[in-house]
């Protein structure tokens, strides 16, 4: 079974160059990239960017460069939309069965967490995908409301009335760390209702994990670098 991983780096973002400072002297993005590499599992490796200093900083991890047209340098680019282009760019991506997406801005990733996605999306062949999730019991959106017209609160979810006040008696819910996709590059491009992720296909399943976050202040900068010295037994491999 072949595996390729895409990492996701754009350059333009209101936190500039996140994706490159450094954390205890390496740039963000190479902890995506070292996870990946120490799998064992991957064969071939790719960055999605539109930058070429990216690009060039990627190529000292062994990871090979597409730069992407214009379209997918704006702030309004969706990240499965880099991924499809990737793949219709790609024969070696195409040729995979397995992806592994992994975004650029997330330093909190260890390869034992990969293995694991991979495993499960080999052992259930029903699956479309395996990704991070966490649960978030205090952000559940039965308990959210929006600002309507008036600037007065309206329940999210319209029958929120006929739920329980109680967090324990709710759904859990649960969020995409977005730290990586493990994906059957099959279904790349089909249709599936699973907006706006679409690669991730209609059988996901969550890979219930703690401590993941992607990196959009400085806040979540110190928070990775407590993350990485709390679990350096995860990522020995960086030290």
């Amino acid at each position: 079974m072949k595996i390729s991983a895409l990492l996701l780096a754009k350059a333009t973002s209101s936190f500039k160059d996140k994706n490159i400072l450094p954390i205890f002297d390496k740039p963000i993005m190479s902890y995506p990239m070292l996870a990946a590499k120490n799998t064992n599992l991957i064969s071939s490796f790719y960055i999605s960017s539109d930058s070429q200093k990216y690009l060039n900083i990627a190529t000292e991890f062994g990871y090979n460069g597409i730069l992407r047209p214009d379209y997918l340098a704006s702030a309004n680019a969706k990240s499965d939309d880099a991924v499809k282009h990737a793949f219709d760019e790609i024969g070696d991506i195409r040729d995979s069965d397995i992806l592994i997406v992994q975004h650029a801005n997330v330093a909190t990733i260890y390869p034992e967490l990969i293995v694991k996605a991979i495993n499960i999306l080999k052992e259930n062949e029903n699956l479309t995908s395996v990704v991070p999730a966490h649960e978030k019991l205090e952000y559940n959106p039965y308990r959210c409301f929006f600002l309507n017209d008036k600037k007065t609160l309206m329940p999210a979810i319209s029958n929120m009335h006929e739920m329980s006040p109680n967090r324990q008696d709710l759904p859990t819910p649960l969020f995409l760390d977005h730290s990586f996709w493990c994906i059957r590059t099959e279904n790349i491009n089909k249709k599936f209702n699973f907006s706006p992720w679409n690669s991730l296909g209609d059988k996901v399943m969550p890979l219930i994990c703690k401590g993941m976050f992607d990196i959009h202040d400085e806040e979540d900068l110190a928070k990775s670098k407590d993350w990485l010295l709390t679990n350096k037994n995860k990522v020995s491999y960086l030290w």
